[in-house]
């Protein structure tokens, strides 16, 4: 679930307490509208909190299985890019994850001094027993040193590595823009 759609749920929840507020007693009814927004408040920032800290913790990953990959990783990058040969974009660049129990954002400065974001447009899953992996669609842009960006959907597979999947010490990025005009692979090593 996006963030957009979680505020968006938290403003629906809101309307539905007015509006059982308004039913019950044909005007805002002060005891019903506090209880419901006393619920709705606690219930938001429960959900807030696990959903940016508290699923990370160790004792969790029993709960939902989902590898923490939140932070900063060297990764050595092969982008290939239509109608041109192989280009080595980066070796050993550092490159930052953004994760929360419901979200995957990917920064990737390059050493040519451009940067390339892939941001999850649509929830990812997780699959997997013995290695795991994150699917899911993104948006993908590239912003050259110098210049405009180049926005596109992409499908991008994270794969897990190692013995030790709620914390990994290494995964793979594999990402291909859906009109085939980028295509990379980051093997990647927690900095």
């Amino acid at each position: 679930m996006t963030e957009k759609i979680q505020k968006a749920l938290l403003i629906v929840i809101g309307l539905i307490t007015v509006a059982v507020s308004l039913a019950h007693s044909g005007q805002p009814d002060y005891v019903i509208f506090t209880c419901f927004g006393a619920i709705t408040t606690i219930l938001g920032l429960c959900w807030s909190s696990f959903n940016k800290l508290l699923w990370r913790f160790p004792f969790m990953y029993h709960l939902h299985e989902i590898p923490n990959i939140r932070g900063n990783w060297k990764g050595e990058c092969t982008e290939f890019i239509k109608n041109q040969a192989n280009v080595d974009k980066s070796q050993s660049e550092s490159l930052n994850i953004d994760q929360k129990f419901s979200s995957i954002l990917i920064n990737i400065p390059w050493s040519d001094q451009s940067q390339s974001k892939i941001e999850e447009s649509v929830p990812y899953a997780v699959s997997g027993k013995d290695t795991k992996f994150f699917s899911f669609v993104a948006n993908y842009s590239f912003t050259p040193k110098a210049g405009n960006p180049f926005l596109r959907k992409a499908s991008v597979v994270i794969l897990v590595k190692g013995d030790k999947p709620s914390k990994p010490k290494e995964i793979s990025i594999i990402y291909s823009t859906v009109d085939g005009e980028r295509t990379g692979l980051i093997n990647c090593t927690r900095d």
